[in-house]
């Protein structure tokens, strides 16, 4: 391996780990502001997109009478 081959390894692990340190601590850190007492979060969580309250069943296809008796196709 020539020198600058490890001088650019070691700069893009130097930037690896320095770019997960920097978001592990922000990952971890309190937020001053986002403080929720359990008082002022509701009981029950409410669904981001709700269910239509009626659903259209699609009606299937009668299968043929070979495969319902479970009989072979005839010409197999």
């Amino acid at each position: 391996m020539s020198i600058t081959q490890l001088v650019l390894i070691w700069v893009l692990l130097g930037f690896l780990l320095t770019w997960m340190f920097t978001f592990a601590i922000l990952a971890i850190r309190p937020r001053p502001g986002k403080n929720i007492k359990l008082e002022d979060q509701p009981s029950q969580p409410m669904p981001a997109i709700s269910a239509p309250t009626i659903l259209q069943v699609i009606a299937s296809q009668p299968l043929p009478s070979h495969v319902r008796a479970g009989q072979e196709p005839p010409g197999v």
